[in-house]
């Protein structure tokens, strides 16, 4: 016959905290146990006109019992000894169909079984003979069975144990112990759950239609559909959230901010803006501009001072003194012209003038001859000194003069920290 044997503690459920999880007797582990049950109990006898298999075992009753309680073979052994003491006592006798009435057999060699015996002098020895070994054959006595066994069979009954021992219980009485608050039996359709949470598991091969929408703070969106759901939500796409062509984004948005020197179409960070403005404007650097706003107010970062106040801006040149070292300064915009004269030397000249320049008509100065006879034969040449006339006066005057090239005033300014 099998042997029941628990597979759940639940005694020790009792001690675990409300709320615990593990406190609660899931319905598998009492199927479990029921089938273990049942399969021990499959193997027993009703107790109503049972019809026993193998060897059955009885306690065996007293000497002399004379009721309804069964006899063993015990019991019978003995009262067929008791009889037969009573009678006669046959020592190393043997007997062909004999008919022992009281007395005792007591030295002889175990009884076989297939002569009415045990084939065994003690009693573990006669059970395992007789196919009844406790824990083997046949199911020791358990306490928790006994008081099972005695539970009501009521349709919708549940077994539980109550700290002491078992117990069986229905209804809310029964939810209660199994942790199941005032959840009620209901059909599948037009179900009302209020109140609880579901924790851990999973649910598969479920379909659900036709519920009214599961309200946001049960854990739903409110809503049948998709819009209503993003409106419920707070998640109303161009209002609560951006779309992903083309948002509208409000607020202070904020995003990853690139590596120096990228140059895609990721979105740039106002402090990628910033570190790529600081690279362009480095400690030294100069800042030209047609307005006064200093560049810490127009970048946001660094430390800026007026630079080159009324000067133009030369590019060094290492091999000319004047323009070798940075920031080194000179020039003036004031050329003084001092005063000043030009002396020309004439050491005196002669201009000499021919009878063919005079009989051409040309020419000037003295000359002798015969009047009206130009060019004739008798002329005679003469040279004649003449001043030339020429004269240099002063020039310039003391003093100072601006001398500029052609500019436009900006601003400059020099980063320095």
């Amino acid at each position: 016959m099998a042997q029941y044997v628990k597979a759940t503690n639940f005694a020790s459920k009792d001690a675990l905290l409300s709320g615990d999880p593990n406190k609660i007797v899931k319905g598998t582990e009492i199927d479990d146990e029921f089938d273990s049950i049942q399969t021990a109990v499959n193997s027993k006898a009703d107790t109503l006109s049972p019809t026993l298999t193998g060897t059955p075992l009885a306690p065996t009753a007293t000497a002399g019992t004379n009721t309804t309680q069964v006899a063993t073979t015990a019991f019978v052994t003995t009262a067929v000894i008791n009889e037969r003491t009573a009678t006669t006592t046959l020592t190393n006798k043997t007997l062909t169909s004999p008919t022992i009435s009281g007395g005792s057999v007591t030295g002889i060699t175990d009884l076989a079984i297939a002569d009415g015996g045990t084939g065994s002098s003690t009693a573990s020895g006669a059970r395992a003979n007789l196919g009844l070994a406790i824990g083997t054959d046949v199911q020791a006595y358990d306490a928790d069975l006994t008081t099972l066994g005695g539970l009501s069979k009521t349709d919708g009954n549940f077994i539980v144990g109550n700290g002491s021992t078992w117990v069986a219980e229905s209804g809310s009485t029964a939810r209660t112990s199994l942790g199941l608050g005032s959840i009620a039996t209901q059909n599948s359709n037009s179900v009302s759950i209020t109140g609880g949470s579901i924790t851990g598991g999973s649910i598969t091969g479920v379909s659900i239609s036709g519920i009214t929408d599961l309200a946001v703070v049960d854990g739903g969106t409110g809503a049948s559909n998709a819009a209503s759901a993003r409106s419920n939500l707070g998640l109303v796409i161009g209002t609560d959230v951006a779309p992903v062509a083309s948002p509208a984004l409000t607020g202070t948005p904020t995003a990853p901010t690139a590596s120096f020197g990228t140059s895609s179409t990721q979105i740039a960070t106002t402090a990628f803006v910033q570190a790529t403005l600081q690279a362009v404007y480095p400690v030294g650097s100069i800042y030209i501009s047609t307005t006064a706003t200093n560049p810490a107010t127009t970048f946001g970062f660094g430390t800026w001072e007026a630079f080159g106040a009324g000067r133009v801006l030369v590019g060094q040149d290492t091999g000319d003194a004047p323009f070798d070292t940075l920031e080194e300064t000179g020039g003036s915009k004031d050329a003084i012209v001092v005063a000043h004269t030009h002396n020309v030397t004439d050491a005196g000249h002669s201009h000499n003038i021919t009878s063919s320049a005079i009989g051409a008509g040309g020419g000037s100065g003295e000359f002798t001859g015969t009047n009206g006879s130009p060019g004739g034969a008798t002329l005679s040449n003469r040279v004649k000194p003449a001043t030339t006339g020429i004269s240099i006066d002063s020039a310039g005057s003391s003093g100072t003069n601006a001398n500029l090239q052609p500019y436009v005033v900006v601003k400059m300014w020099k980063r320095t920290a």
